[in-house]
Order: C-alpha cells, then structure tokens, then sequence
C-alpha cells in the first residue's frame, strides 16, 4: 500500500531548516514533533498529534509498504531516527519534480503544486507557531494547523499518483529510493580485524 505522510515540527527563529541541514535539524535536542498527517492508499487523510504519533506509526508497520513524501529525506531520517521506523520503500516527489522540471526552477511543494495545477499550499498557517510546542495550542489553532498538514499530504499524493507516477521510469523510483535511505539508514561496513591491528599500532 502507498502510505503519504508530513510532519509538522517545532521551529523557532535559530531552529530552522533555512539555517540548518536536514540532519542537523532533525538530530538537534531541540527537535518536537507536532503533528503527523498520514493518507493511507487514497482514504481521507488523518492528523495525529504528539503522543499519538509514535503508535500510529506503529500501528501502519510501514516497513511493509511504500512510504511517499515531499522531501522523503526529511521525514524519513524523522522516521529512523525517532521512532525507529524503516519503510519497505520510500517515495519522493521532491525528488522527482527535480527530475521532472528545468533545474532553475524551484520545487518546494507549494511551486511545483501550482505549475502542475494542483493549487497551493495553505497560507498563513504556521505563523503563529514559531517558537511554541504543542502544549502552546488552542484547539482552533491545532485545528488550523491539522488542516495545513492534511492539505500538504493531500497535495504530496495527488502529485504522485496522477502527475508524475504514470511518466515516470519505475527504475528511476528504485534510485530514488535508495538515494534516500542511504540519508535515512546509513550503513558502516567495518574491516574490524585491519581496524584493530591499526588500533593496536
């Protein structure tokens, strides 16, 4: 089954990603995520939140199926890093609007939304979440916030589904989903007699 997701996380105005690589970001003792919205194949999308994500994402044993983001190093060094969580393949439309769209132009969910006629992201949304965690919100305002992630899920899967799927190389899919673990699920292969002979000396 495809399985989309975003995360929505805590960020101030020194914790961002517009200051920091994606792994910085997401291994930083700061790091809170917010909410989680998950579409599973093409039923409604839900928004989980806080404690309720760890289960969730459990319960969905997503190393069985294919997981699709905007971003899917992003979410997915989330996934290995937090809860433990290695998807059976991982799907990226970032990823593949680069491959798709002139390398000039942008690919930001909201840019390649529009140019395929999708429409755009919510605006205006998180503004009033910097620098507050989830304990900080109204029930209006995590209603406001649950409506953008589910927007962004939505937007993720139709792209992929209709827009770019049916073009695209199912080998291309296969690097891509190996360029991103390789992010997500680093691997160290040690030569552990040389490495203690070399220790030794």
């Amino acid at each position: 089954m495809l399985i989309t997701l975003d995360f929505e996380t805590y960020f101030d105005d020194d914790y961002t990603l517009k200051k920091m690589s994606t792994s910085e970001y997401v291994r930083d003792k700061r790091f809170e995520a917010l909410c989680v919205g998950i579409k599973q194949g093409g039923k409604k999308t839900k928004v989980l939140w806080d404690k309720d994500i760890a289960p969730g994402l459990k319960a969905l044993k997503l190393e069985n199926h294919e997981v699709l983001c905007h971003h899917a190093q992003f979410d997915g060094l989330i996934l290995s890093d937090h809860y433990g969580i290695h998807p059976g393949k991982l799907r990226c439309t970032l990823s593949m609007a680069r491959a798709l769209r002139p390398r000039t132009l942008k690919n930001d969910l909201d840019t390649v939304a529009q140019a395929f006629g999708r429409g755009t992201k919510i605006k205006g949304a998180l503004d009033k979440a910097k620098g507050r965690h989830v304990s900080d919100f109204s029930s209006a305002e995590k209603k406001a916030i649950g409506l953008y992630c589910a927007q962004d899920v939505d937007l993720t899967h139709i792209l992929y589904t209709e827009d770019m799927l049916p073009s695209y190389p199912p080998k291309e899919l296969d690097i891509i989903d190996l360029i991103v673990k390789l992010f997500t699920d680093p691997v160290l292969q040690l030569d552990k007699q040389r490495a203690m002979k070399e220790l030794k000396r």
